[in-house]
């Protein structure tokens, strides 16, 4: 068993540069002959990069307000993840210059101001400001739990409701802001349950490749592996339902302002894309997850958080690549050559992190 381990991480690590090292190689040759295309697939892999560094947060967040076996082993993902976030966002502020958002949506005076490009830049320098801060207070954090202090403080509850107010507003200037005149009030909801989704499913899958035993128990006398994928499907239901409600809502209406967003992504490649999600985001994951004996199978949830993390990186391009027009096949692939090259050694972080051993069971009287 203790040399299945180091094999195994070594594969990760080996695999993790190998897909950053193809990537970048293929994002340059692409670059090369689509140059025009360079932004447009720049802001997919920043928001791509960004994904499990956001998510990470999220739990992270979550875990310091309730505790639970499930985060005493993922925690130092977690951690590790929150490292990255401050400086992938600053990789974003280019775009404020070389394809700067205009969320105008039809309105004048204050509204307007509020959504033009000059309060954009000052709130997108604002973002900035609060996920250093989020870094600080978490490394804080760490040091407060390792001298033994148990207390959970106020970092995780007051840090959370800070957290979606500032993705919240992220979300409307950056995503929202690429089809003017289109707006939804669940789109940043749907938006951020996505990345706690990546998130999760990145430190999942770092957590197994360093040896974590999905059929261990915790704390709370269980198998942690029930707990991981407990989550998982929750993450899943929870996305998947409030997808659907914003499309229901939507076609319901029937508003030519409101159905043009779906309307761009409900042909070609776009709906093949869709359907693939429809197996790999939902139905697949959720049949797979209801098992009680796959969720402590090693192989089962490391597929099962890889198929999450690919179908959330596909949602992503789904959302974002087609509001500048009918992307073609180079564009895409461009987009994803990029998104890899990031994340390849995004990943190998989460895979330097020493893991926190599984609480054995606490013995009752």
């Amino acid at each position: 068993m203790k040399t299945q381990v180091p094999t195994r991480l070594r594969r990760a690590r080996n695999l993790s540069a190998a897909v950053g090292a193809v990537g970048l190689a293929a994002a340059l040759i692409l670059a090369v002959f689509r140059p025009s295309d360079i932004v447009h697939a720049y802001r997919f892999a920043v928001f791509a990069w960004l994904s499990p560094a956001l998510g990470s947060l999220v739990f992270l967040l979550i875990y310091r307000s309730t505790g639970g076996q499930w985060g005493d082993a993922l925690q130092p993902f977690l951690r590790a993840g929150i490292s990255l976030l401050p400086w992938l966002w600053l990789l974003a502020l280019p775009l404020l210059w070389l394809a700067p958002p205009s969320p105008q949506f039809g309105q004048t005076g204050m509204l307007r101001a509020y959504l033009g490009h000059a309060a954009t830049a000052v709130r997108a320098v604002g973002y900035a400001a609060a996920f250093f801060l989020f870094w600080l207070a978490a490394r804080r954090d760490r040091r407060v739990r390792e001298t033994g202090h148990r207390d959970r403080g106020a970092f995780g509850p007051v840090g959370l409701i800070v957290l979606v107010f500032v993705l919240h507003l992220l979300a409307v200037d950056w995503l929202l802001a690429l089809e003017p005149g289109w707006y939804s009030t669940s789109f940043p909801l749907v938006w951020m349950t996505g990345q706690a989704v990546f998130g999760l499913a990145a430190t999942v899958l770092a957590a197994l490749a360093l040896g974590l035993d999905p059929k261990a128990s915790g704390a709370a006398q269980r198998p942690i592996g029930l707990d991981w994928g407990n989550l998982m499907l929750t993450g899943v239901i929870f996305w998947s339902y409030l997808s659907f409600i914003q499309f229901l809502i939507i076609w319901n209406g029937n508003l030519p302002r409101e159905v043009v967003w779906y309307a761009h992504r409900s042909h070609g490649l776009w709906l093949d894309l869709l359907l693939a999600l429809l197996a790999f985001y939902f139905v697949l994951p959720f049949l797979i997850l209801l098992s009680r004996k796959w969720k402590q199978r090693s192989a089962v949830l490391a597929g099962v958080a890889l198929s999450l993390a690919v179908s959330q990186l596909a949602y992503l391009a789904w959302m974002i690549l087609p509001s500048f027009g009918d992307a073609s096949a180079a564009t895409c692939l461009l987009a994803v050559a990029l998104a890899a090259a990031g994340i390849g050694p995004e990943f190998l972080v989460f895979l330097q992190v020493a893991p926190a051993p599984i609480a054995p069971p606490t013995e009752t009287t």
